[in-house]
């Protein structure tokens, strides 16, 4: 077994909530990458509706078909189990949609051609066993992945590791251990808040990872600009706000911002990864690159960090944003142990050979990535109120499917319809403030390639009230300058 690297809040508040001791990080059963003829598993699920394709010619290079695939997550990102179904026997996708008054339009997402979209993941149990392929998307799964790799299973995910997004401080105390800066924050519990505000303006609000759906990140620029804020978390967080913890945080002043946006093995990583911008919830540019070509700053933080997710055989993606400071040195921000949105689908068009790396990543081997031969993609968000509350049709020519990667869909009678969303699962009443459709995805060998692709096809997509922002696309090349201008190391553009 491997030794404890670290010593920190996080690992002894994992280890206690999950009752285990340093001995006891490795779980049994964990499966090993074997090589050999993959066989297909057999099954007599007559519901499947999913493509089957032997081994064929796909964008120029042999591909390779795989048994049972189960996507699971929360419905961001069910595209993934589409884009892997003709590599797959069965594609096989959950998202979570139990509630006290379940509603159709969660149990509906992922409903795609090709996908086969099941309302209960212990059906398909046995039939993963053999040759199958856990892939868990997102985070919060940390118990349900653990059962599984007990029972033998090769899992895709984060395991335990998730709590490094979803317990902000203890992240914090394990930079402070690895010898990295942290941002200079305060916790401040509700009944507090305002009277903090008031003393200390200018400073970020944010909330520990696992409440981000009440709130998120918020600038205190004065106490009377925050009053709206402060009003409607009195609200939200009702009779537990004066006792809810709040982290107050400083501004990094003259720094930039830079973002690793691939995954890692067991601390280990591929010769080859990506490298994204994103101006926020607007757009994103992502570059493939060799790892050594990779700022330094990101490379120092994945040297540091990769004892602890070897510790907890982190299989996932890994993204993190570093804030790098005029003397060069770096301070680690919020990190995420899932896939991102926007990000994931970027690169889910870029790499032609996710189904691979899942694959082999799930069983403890690194696999390369692989493109037709571009090597940036650029992801324009769409967005609109109009699916906050209400079933929304997106129409576009189908030979741009591939392009458009909607988030809480389905198809329906050959049309992309984004699903309103009720909060908890337990109220049409009720539905979610978060008014993303989806992103409009382009690839190519540089920005401007990007660009002119991206030009070409944005306005083909059509929807009641849908709307992106277009100066966001220009601001991504401006911001890309900015970081070089600072003198961090960066590929061009």
């Amino acid at each position: 077994m491997p030794e404890m690297k670290q010593e920190t809040g996080l690992k002894k508040h994992i280890m206690k909530r999950v009752g285990r001791d340093e001995h006891n990080l490795i779980l049994p059963g964990e499966c090993v990458f074997h090589s050999g003829v993959v066989r297909a598993a057999t099954g007599d699920f007559d519901r499947c509706r999913c493509l089957r394709f032997g081994a064929e010619i796909i964008r120029g290079y042999t591909v390779k078909k795989y048994g049972p695939f189960c996507q699971i997550d929360g419905g961001l990102f069910a595209e993934l189990a589409r884009i892997i179904s003709p590599r797959v026997e069965e594609s096989h996708y959950y998202c979570r949609w139990e509630g006290e008054f379940p509603s159709l339009c969660r149990q509906m997402i992922g409903d795609f051609p090709g996908v086969n979209r099941i309302l209960d993941y212990h059906d398909i149990i046995d039939e993963m066993a053999d040759d199958g392929t856990w892939v868990f998307s997102d985070i919060l799964f940390a118990g349900l992945q653990t059962h599984l790799v007990q029972l033998g299973h090769a899992v895709w995910g984060a395991r335990h590791a998730e709590d490094l997004e979803n317990f902000r401080v203890e992240f914090r105390e394990l930079t402070k251990g690895l010898g990295l800066a942290t941002p200079e924050y305060k916790i401040v519990p509700g009944a507090k808040l305002e009277s903090y505000v008031e003393k200390n303006p200018g400073e970020w609000m944010k909330v520990m990872g696992y409440l981000r759906g009440m709130t998120e990140t918020k600038f205190a620029e004065s106490l009377d600009l925050f009053k709206p804020v402060l009003q409607k978390l009195q609200h939200d967080f009702g009779p537990y706000f004066k006792t809810t913890d709040f982290i107050m945080e400083k501004p990094i002043p003259k720094s930039v911002e830079i973002a690793y946006d691939w995954n890692t093995i067991d601390g280990g990583h591929s010769k080859k990864c990506c490298l994204g911008l994103e101006i926020k919830s607007s757009a994103f540019f992502l570059k493939l690159i060799d790892y050594t070509d990779l700022p330094p700053q990101i490379q120092d933080f994945n040297e540091r960090m990769a004892p602890t997710w070897k510790d907890y055989r982190m299989r996932s993606n890994c993204p993190v944003e570093l804030r790098v400071t005029e003397d060069g040195k770096y301070i680690p921000l919020d990190p995420c142990q899932r896939e991102g949105f926007p990000s994931f689908p970027s690169k889910h068009l870029l790499i032609k050979n996710m189904a691979d790396i899942y694959y082999a990543g799930a069983r403890g081997e690194v696999v390369e990535p692989e493109t037709d031969g571009d090597t940036c993609a650029m992801e324009l968000v769409l967005s609109s109120e109009w699916c906050m509350t209400e079933y929304m049709p997106i129409y576009f020519p189908p030979k741009l499917r591939d392009n458009f990667f909607p988030r809480y869909a389905a198809e329906v009678d050959g049309v992309i319809n984004i699903l309103p969303q009720p909060v908890n699962n337990v109220s049409n009443a009720i539905f979610s403030a978060n008014k993303t459709v989806g992103s409009i995805v382009t690839t190519g060998k540089s920005y401007a390639e990007c660009r002119k692709k991206m030009d070409e096809i944005r306005d083909e997509f059509k929807g009641e009230r849908l709307e992106y922002d277009l100066a966001a696309l220009d601001k991504l090349e401006s911001e890309w300058q900015k970081v070089v201008d600072f003198g961090v190391k960066m590929p061009k553009l």
